[in-house]
């Protein structure tokens, strides 16, 4: 199995081709979105899904009963090494699904030996010009193989972290808060709410850091939510700029991450800090709406 990822202009596609002797392949291909909603690395992600998803159409229409060896050929290194890393990352969704999709296979057909293969470039892999072009096809925002592809990207991320933002929030806010908004946004967004965010005190929590304490100001004390908002002395000078903008009388609190009205100046904060960068890449500015005011009626 070959799995392809291209970001030909401004479109993110991602595809796979499967292999089986000398058999005719099957491929599958999909269209994630544009560049502001997703990343490259999901792209890849998302081929090694198809990959495993166009093994299971596979097993649909013939019997495995002896030892099978099955490689998928990957050209992207970190994401095969973000396989090993439970932290709350970009692309978490995708990497469960493909844990779930490799248990069911396993679980069905314990007789396969399926193994993840990094080739740089694929050089010297059967295919790898086919799974390009599927790529730069599905970029376009063409899309084929819809069993395959099945379920890859729902609009509702399948994160239970997404169910925990029903129970604190079910009414339609939260959908108006981030209409608009791009993936990553949102999802950062979700996680800081929830407090399931790549900050020192919930990672120290999973064994992920050393220390629950900030490195930025030295001082300790866990770094949490509320501590990178409000308290952490590292990010005073993009604090006032957040209290400039929001008005003095406006607390620097958890409350700003359901503020329709204050959101994008939220996110200025977040960006200038350069917090979430290392996990969430460089973090988008929500633009202001056309119908922010007509949304206001019903917040």
């Amino acid at each position: 199995i070959v799995q392809a990822c291209s970001g030909k202009d401004g479109g993110i596609g991602a595809a796979a081709v499967l292999y089986e002797g000398r058999r005719e392949p099957t491929s599958a291909r999909w269209h994630l979105g544009t560049s502001k909603e997703h990343t490259v690395f999901e792209g890849e992600c998302v081929g090694q899904l198809l990959g495993l998803r166009l093994l299971q159409e596979q097993t649909k229409r013939r019997l495995y009963n002896s030892i099978t060896t099955v490689s998928i050929a990957v050209d992207n290194q970190s994401s095969l090494r973000r396989h090993a890393r439970r932290d709350p990352q970009p692309g978490a969704y995708i990497i469960e699904e493909i844990h779930s999709t490799y248990k069911k296979l396993k679980q069905q057909h314990p007789n396969f030996r399926i193994k993840f293969r990094w080739v740089p470039g694929h050089e010297g892999i059967e295919g790898s010009e086919r799974a390009d072009e599927e790529a730069k096809i599905a970029s376009e925002g063409a899309e084929g193989n819809k069993a395959a592809a099945k379920g890859i990207l729902k609009k509702e991320l399948p994160l239970p972290r997404y169910r925990k933002i029903e129970k604190i929030d079910p009414s339609p806010r939260f959908r108006i808060l981030t209409k608009g908004m791009a993936r990553r946004s949102a999802s950062l967004l979700v996680q800081l709410r929830t407090e399931h965010v790549p900050l020192k005190a919930y990672l120290h929590k999973f064994k992920l850091a050393d220390e629950p304490t900030c490195e930025r100001c030295n001082q300790e004390t866990p770094e949490t939510v509320i501590r990178f908002l409000k308290q952490c002395p590292a990010y005073q000078r993009q604090r006032r700029q957040l209290k400039h903008s929001i008005g003095h009388e406006r607390d620097v609190d958890l409350t700003l991450l359901a503020d329709k009205d204050n959101i994008r100046h939220l996110f200025k904060y977040i960006k200038d800090t350069g917090r979430f960068n290392e996990t969430h890449g460089d973090v988008e500015i929500p633009e202001r709406r056309d119908d922010d005011d007509e949304d206001n009626e019903s917040w």
